[in-house]
């Protein structure tokens, strides 16, 4: 038996990021094709001095925060991805952390933050991504029932 086994993997892809929109504005809590979007959100570049961060929805869950946390991170958390999941996408996005404190209209549910979350990225920093699926070569280690007798 050969432990060498090939196994699919999703990868989301960055396909182009652009310039963040003002820090802030109004958004509506449904926009078009009925995704959901935080009514009221600031997103801007963290102060040079900023020790730790952090990406979290407050108590009530109305507010979403993240601290000093680059976008790449930011994305790993409301996608719910590994690091190794994204790619391709422009170095900055490990490096320059952001701040982003945003309001619901209404309490909502976790998953419902997170894409009110994913909508702010993908409409603040121009974010436009693909996934796809890879196939990747991993090794499976088992034990061999004959030898356990």
């Amino acid at each position: 038996m050969n432990p060498r086994i090939l196994q699919t993997c999703s990868a989301l892809a960055v396909i182009a990021v652009g310039l963040v929109i003002p820090s802030s504005s109004s958004a509506q809590s449904q926009t078009q094709g009925n995704r959901l979007a935080f009514e009221v959100a600031s997103v801007k570049p963290s102060t040079p001095e900023g020790r730790g961060g952090g990406i979290k929805p407050m108590p009530g869950g109305q507010t979403y925060v993240a601290t000093n946390i680059p976008l790449r991170l930011m994305m790993m958390s409301v996608y719910r991805i590994s690091d190794s999941q994204i790619v391709g996408e422009p170095n900055w996005m490990d490096t320059e952390p952001w701040d982003v404190d945003a309001k619901a209209e209404y309490p909502s549910r976790l998953d419902q933050l997170h894409e009110m979350f994913q909508t702010l990225l993908a409409d603040r920093f121009k974010l436009r991504f693909h996934r796809e699926s890879k196939e990747i070569v991993s090794y499976v280690l088992s034990v061999d029932k004959s030898e356990c007798g």
